[in-house]
């Protein structure tokens, strides 16, 4: 008994919770056991004898194959011929159906169902056996990977898009919901799902919807040029009328240049061409006559704690503002003289600012220089967020007022190299400075240029010899062991 009054009142606080939130909208409300069922329009029965099939029958073959559609698809997708069928209404009422010359009868079977279709009779679909929601046809057909999946309004559009050499599934009906695990799945699967319902005014209006309502997938609609007369409306009228798959095809691409007429315009900017060469960059950076760096590229520095990655870097940027016609010890990488004083630009993210400004003493010195050049320009942590607007808008400054960008060197972080690097001018070199194991890659690849064990290890413990050294006699004077 208690129970019972517990459940009762359970049910009564869902009730009243129901209640409100219909109260509270503001739109049109419809509770799950009242949204209509894509079944309410199709008879339904019980069996009340097993299908009595036979073969197919040299007339119904020849309906079939007047949309290109032959017995091995049929077989391929389970159809049947029918020559009997006896079931009961929703009234208990029995009834039986005959095949005939004039008026054939086909069955779509599945694992617990057979949609009996009747394309010469008035009632034409009737659905026998347990019937589904998820009503999707076809797609146990389907190859693992494609091109093109169309979603069209029926079985028999399915048939003649498969027989022409496409994939091709459909709904119990144009105006059936198409789930979206579904969608996802397809997505996953094939490169572009497209509708391909009937041009009247039913499965046009569809095509729209969904194409509207599930714009996360990228769903395509394609419109046949038919008539929508009841017999010039769908695929199959379209392949009757003599039209081919290269048909098909062409209209396909045509609705592809429509709907990616902006990006087919970008894409052509870029593209390459053979009969306009683009010159050969000067290489900026190179070590024993290989280049690592050339105009527009990105050369990343890598290398662990105290391994002289500043230090090096050091000895690109003083070649970069070196005077006209001296040479200097650029660590053993062959800097090109910026004849033209282009702006060189520093973005330290990592070191103090008074360490930062002993190391630019060191970079001037090493240039030959006694103070740095007008047009060598150094900003102290404002590459870190939010500065990466302000860092944009000074390299950009800068390249304009210089004449041209010829470095855009970066402190440690990827991240302000990720922001930085598409903004830095197409005429300079970007040096970046991370953790990690000690290499030099130029341009995108992945690994870039590795230097010798011999040549790297000369050139990157210049600086962290200095360390240990120091570390060393710190640990002499006072007696200790431990690290300092």
């Amino acid at each position: 008994m208690t129970f019972l009054i517990l459940r009762m009142a359970i049910l009564k606080s869902a009730d009243q919770k129901s209640a409100r939130v219909i109260s509270g909208s503001q739109g049109t409300v419809i509770r799950a056991s009242e949204v209509p069922s894509v079944f309410d329009s199709m008879e339904t029965a019980n069996l009340k004898a097993p299908i009595q099939t036979r073969p197919f029958s040299a007339k119904e073959l020849s309906f079939w194959s007047q949309y290109g559609i032959n017995q091995s698809v049929l077989d391929r997708h389970q159809v049947i011929a029918i020559s009997r069928f006896t079931g009961v209404g929703k009234e208990g009422k029995e009834y039986e159906l005959f095949s005939s010359d004039t008026e054939p009868m086909f069955g779509y079977r599945g694992r617990k169902h057979t949609k009996i279709y009747r394309p010469c009779s008035n009632f034409r679909f009737l659905y026998a056996g347990e019937k589904t929601e998820n009503y999707v046809f076809g797609f146990e057909q389907l190859p693992l990977r494609g091109d093109i999946i169309f979603i069209t309004g029926g079985e028999k559009d399915v048939f003649s898009l498969v027989a022409h050499g496409f994939n091709a599934i459909s709904l119990n009906s144009e105006t059936a919901n198409i789930p979206k695990n579904l969608l996802r799945g397809l997505g996953f699967r094939f490169r572009h799902i497209t509708i391909l319902y009937d041009v009247d005014e039913t499965g046009l209006a569809s095509m729209d919807k969904i194409v509207r309502e599930y714009k996360e997938f990228d769903i395509k609609s394609l419109r046949l040029p038919l008539t929508g007369e009841k017999s010039d409306k769908d695929i199959s009228d379209f392949f009757r009328d003599n039209h081919t798959a290269e048909d098909l095809m062409m209209l396909f691409r045509e609705m592809l240049d429509q709907e990616y007429e902006e990006t087919i315009t970008l894409m052509r900017t870029c593209e390459i061409d053979f009969n306009r060469p683009p010159e050969a960059p000067e290489p900026l950076l190179s070590i024993n006559e290989v280049t690592i760096g050339t105009a527009g590229n990105l050369v990343c520095v890598a290398g662990s704690e105290g391994s002289g990655k500043t230090n090096y870097l050091g000895g690109i940027i003083s070649g970069a503002i070196r005077p006209y016609g001296i040479e200097i010890d650029t660590l053993g990488t062959t800097v090109r003289e910026n004849i033209s004083d282009h702006a060189v630009l520093l973005f330290d993210t990592e070191q103090s600012e008074y360490q930062l400004y002993k190391n630019l003493t060191y970079i001037v010195r090493r240039a030959s220089l006694e103070k740095p050049p007008v047009w060598f320009k150094v900003g102290h942590e404002v590459a870190r967020a939010p500065g990466f607007g302000s860092t944009a808008k000074g390299i950009g400054y800068h390249t304009h007022r210089e004449g041209g960008e010829y470095q855009c060197q970066h402190g440690e972080g990827t991240e302000s190299a990720r922001w930085l690097a598409p903004r830095c001018a197409t005429d300079a070199v970007r040096v970046e400075q991370i953790g990690g194991d000690a290499r030099l890659s130029r341009g995108n690849e992945p690994g870039g240029i590795e230097n010798s064990k011999n040549q790297r290890a000369e050139r990157c413990r210049e600086g962290c010899f200095q360390r240990k050294d120091l570390h060393q006699q710190q640990r002499t004077e006072t007696g200790s062991h431990g690290r300092v």
